[in-house]
C-alpha cells in the first residue's frame, strides 16, 4: 500500500539501468500529486547512497532490494511501469507488470518492438522530454491508460501463460533430441 498515486521504477541500481532518469521524471509530474517510486539493489557503488541523493525530489521514493513478492505488489498498484534501462533482451519487469494490467512508459528500450505494436503504453526513444510526456499523458488520461493496461494483461495470457510454454518448450526439445 502506497499513501499515493505511483509510477513504479524496478531494477538494480546500475548505470545501464539508469536510475537517475527518475529524477527529472518526479520533478516533471510532482504537479500531478504522483510519486516516483524505486525498487532496486545498488550493484555499483555509486549507487549505494542513490536513496541518500540532497537532490531528490520530495516525490521520489527509493525503497532499496524488495522481496520478489513486494516488488510484484509495487508493481501491481502502480498506475504506470516506468522503464530507464537501456537495451538487455526481454526484462521480466514488463511481464510482471503487464499481467496486473500496469501499462509500461520506456525511455529508450522497447524489447522487439512490443511496446510499440501491442500499444502496452508507450517508448520515448531515448527523448527525455517526451518520456516525461507520456507519463504524464497516462497518468492524466484514465481512458487510455486503462486500455494500455488492459492491453498489456491480454498479451501476457495470451504470450506468458506458463503451462502453454511449457508445453511449447517440451515439443520444442523433443523435436531437437529426436533429430527433426
Amino acid at each position: 500500500a502506497w499513501p499515493r498515486p505511483y509510477v513504479a521504477w524496478v531494477a538494480n541500481l546500475k548505470p545501464a539501468k539508469r536510475p537517475e532518469a527518475c529524477l527529472p521524471l518526479a520533478r516533471a509530474i510532482a504537479d500531478l500529486g504522483v510519486d516516483v517510486v524505486m525498487a532496486g539493489r545498488a550493484q555499483v557503488g555509486a549507487y549505494e547512497g542513490f536513496a541518500a541523493r540532497p537532490d531528490l525530489p520530495p516525490n521520489l521514493h527509493v525503497l532499496g532490494p524488495l522481496a520478489p513478492r513486494v516488488a510484484a505488489g509495487l508493481l501491481a498498484g502502480a498506475r504506470i511501469h516506468v522503464h530507464t534501462c537501456r537495451p538487455e533482451g526481454f526484462p521480466n519487469v514488463f511481464l510482471q507488470a503487464w499481467c496486473h494490467g500496469v501499462p509500461s512508459v520506456s525511455l529508450g528500450f522497447d524489447p522487439g518492438g512490443t511496446i510499440a505494436r501491442e500499444d502496452l503504453g508507450a517508448m520515448a526513444d531515448d527523448d527525455p522530454v517526451r518520456f516525461h510526456a507520456e507519463v504524464r499523458r497516462l497518468l492524466v488520461d484514465d481512458a487510455a491508460r486503462d486500455a494500455a493496461g488492459a492491453r498489456a494483461a491480454a498479451y501476457v495470457a495470451e504470450h506468458g501463460d506458463v503451462p502453454a510454454n511449457v508445453e511449447l518448450l517440451e515439443e520444442f526439445l523433443t523435436g531437437v533430441v529426436a533429430g527433426g
